[in-house]
């Protein structure tokens, strides 16, 4: 019979990249993991993204803030900013996670918004009555 899992799910705006000031120190950037590291939890899950971009560099997808710039909330700046100063010293701000979460001795799970669809026609938003992943350019995005 498998363990039982202790998740703890980190949504990674409010408690992480909006409240630090950029640039991001790496003990910054560990503190999801660090928070919980020792405790009876074995399994770190990360929101890597809140339907509006990732969180992280990727080739396919938008970063969060890439369409949203120059920022009119400071929460916005400091992810950008955050986010930015990590890559700009040649680290993944998710592969950092990872990293430290394996360290630490947790699984790591990243966990997707999948009914967001940032950047696309609102009219495809279930709150506004439209079908979400039921419409192509939704999953197609």
């Amino acid at each position: 019979m498998r363990k039982k899992r202790i998740i703890y799910m980190n949504d990674a705006r409010h408690y992480y990249l909006f409240v630090f000031e950029p640039p991001m120190a790496l003990e910054d950037a560990w503190v999801p993991v660090d928070e919980v590291a020792g405790t009876a939890v074995d399994t770190f899950c990360y929101g890597v993204e809140r339907g509006d971009g990732l969180f992280y560099p990727s080739k396919i997808g938008m970063r969060f803030g890439e369409d949203i710039q120059p920022f009119e909330q400071a929460a916005y700046w400091r992810t950008w900013n955050n986010m930015q100063s990590l890559i700009d010293r040649g680290l993944d701000p998710l592969r950092v996670l990872i990293d430290r979460a394996h360290d630490k001795g947790l699984d790591f799970i990243a966990s997707l918004r999948m009914p967001g669809h940032g950047g696309m026609d609102p009219v495809h938003r279930l709150q506004n009555g439209g079908r979400g992943l039921a419409h192509q350019e939704v999953r197609d995005h």
